[in-house]
């Protein structure tokens, strides 16, 4: 098996630089990677024309500006390789980065994309971050959307659902929307977390979009999402006193709405268990002290800026009737109860969240 490595490069020759530097250090899983010159300056052609040469590397180039999210599908129809990573040139990769996610990849038929890891401690240095979380090797966490900084994306996923959607060019909601359609198809998206990729992000649209242009293409690109797939929601759930069976099927359900970009809450006793999802939140509450600490979280969330406020909070009947819904803040929210152990609950629930990520409903956009 090998992967083709597609890299976007608009000038920032030094960046560009450190990229390949960093890939041909610390890259041995066998791979072509593939640069999309998009009209670079005379500099950076030049470079890259040099690179044209090595037998790894494969060079096409632009005469005029296509920018990133064509130029990312024009490399993506080059990849003949089992597993395609595309990433941005202003990135940086260590030991171990790309064999970590491939490894993963084959764990199961269903993964179909996955990110590195990214964040790292601000004094940590990226060879020592990296190595500390070898430690980590072969785990993971379910994500919402892939990041497209850097993504390794199976052959299946681009069979399956083809390239970016070009609506959204020059960038920004594009990896997002194509994450969503491999989610819909059946495919999960992974972050590793033993590897890693430095981004010292926006370099390029920095320089081409100035804030105000930014802004504009980031708002445009973003009702196009929202329209097209609904607005993420913030969803609290209030549970306690469930039998293990009831709680089994509501970890599933939780995993689904997440899946579907939003956000889940979970307020419950310590000890009961969900799966891992980075759109997953689960808030432990001593059983002592129970309503009276969800009250204080939907408290503190209330004094947050209303686009952060929750959406909808769902409450089993036996909690409402211990929940003082005397106070004022809590009107801000629409409140719901639900018997979670009625199949037929969640059908209902299903109903009520569809529409409310109706673009243009009246709950705040998450943002």
């Amino acid at each position: 098996m090998t992967c083709d490595i597609v890299i976007p490069v608009h000038n920032q020759l030094e960046y560009t630089k450190t990229c390949l530097g960093s890939i041909k250090k610390y890259t041995q899983y066998p791979h072509r990677i593939i640069i999309v010159d998009d009209a670079s300056d005379r500099e950076t052609q030049e470079y890259l024309g040099n690179l044209n040469n090595k037998q790894e590397i494969f060079l096409i180039r632009n005469e005029t500006n296509l920018g990133w999210l064509k130029s990312a599908n024009k490399g993506l129809s080059q990849a003949k390789a089992e597993y395609i990573c595309l990433m941005n040139n202003d990135t940086v990769v260590t030991e171990g980065w790309l064999e970590e996610m491939i490894n993963i990849a084959e764990k199961e038929k269903d993964i179909g994309l996955i990110n590195p890891s990214w964040e790292k401690p601000n004094r940590a240095s990226l060879d020592n971050y990296a190595r500390n979380i070898k430690k980590f090797r072969g785990q993971y966490i379910e994500t919402d959307w892939a990041r497209g900084f850097c993504i390794l994306i199976k052959r299946e996923v681009i069979d399956k659902i083809g390239y970016f959607d070009e609506v959204y060019s020059p960038g920004y909601f594009d990896d997002h929307d194509f994450s969503v359609r491999a989610i819909k198809k059946g495919f999960r998206c992974l972050r590793s977390r033993a590897s890693f990729v430095w981004h010292y992000r926006n370099i390029t649209f920095q320089e081409k979009l100035k804030n105000e242009a930014f802004n504009r293409v980031f708002e445009r690109n973003r009702k196009i999402f929202y329209q097209k797939w609904g607005r993420p929601l913030r969803i609290v759930f209030i549970l306690q006193g469930l039998s293990q069976e009831v709680y089994q099927r509501l970890n599933q359900f939780f995993i689904n709405l997440a899946r579907d970009q939003n956000r889940v809450y979970i307020l419950c006793k310590g000890q009961t268990a969900f799966s891992s999802h980075d759109n997953i939140f689960k808030i432990k509450i001593p059983n002592w002290l129970f309503s009276l600490g969800a009250l204080f979280f939907i408290w503190d969330n209330s004094h947050r800026n209303p686009a952060k406020h929750y959406n909808l909070i769902l409450i089993s009947p036996s909690n409402l009737k211990k929940f003082p819904l005397q106070f004022s803040f809590l009107r801000k929210y629409e409140i719901l109860s639900f018997d979670f152990s009625n199949p037929e609950t969640y059908e209902l629930i299903l109903k009520i969240v569809k529409k409310k990520k109706v673009y243009g409903a009246q709950s705040q956009l998450l943002t």
